[in-house]
């Protein structure tokens, strides 16, 4: 989503899950994408955003989130099929229109074990009017 062919271009993104899921509730986080803002490229976007397993049985995660910024003050929202014990595939709707992809959790052996998440995915995947974009990221988790 950004052109990283300059280090400056890099965009820093956060969250914070401040409710976990139960049997009952969804989990909740609250986060901001491209928290150092890139103009022309990414504008910063905060957010809220419930997710939920919809049964113990299934391998099916859903999210539902508010959002400005890339969200365009709307709603937005995903399904997770969980592949594997690490692997996932994701369709989503980020209030622009829809993407796909996949993604793949490993561990990077830096000091401790940190958890890498890398994805695959087309952006605006069903878009008829806009140009899809395929793109890769990585992520690593903080505890």
């Amino acid at each position: 989503m950004a052109d990283v062919s300059e280090l400056s271009d890099f965009f820093i993104s956060a969250r914070y899950q401040f409710l976990r899921e139960t049997s009952s509730r969804p989990a909740m986080a609250v986060g901001v994408d491209a928290i150092n803002e890139i103009p022309g490229q990414m504008e910063s976007s905060p957010y809220v955003v419930a997710s939920k397993c919809l049964s113990s049985k299934s391998p099916l995660l859903a999210s539902l989130g508010w959002g400005s910024g890339r969200f365009r003050d709307s709603l937005f929202g995903g399904l997770v099929l969980v592949l594997q014990k690490n692997w996932n595939f994701i369709v989503e709707y980020d209030g622009l229109g829809g993407n796909i992809g996949t993604s793949f959790a490993t561990k990077m052996p830096l000091g401790r074990p940190l958890p890498l998440v890398i994805t695959l995915g087309v952006h605006n995947a069903f878009a008829l009017e806009e140009e899809s974009v395929l793109g890769i990221a990585a992520g690593i988790t903080f505890h």
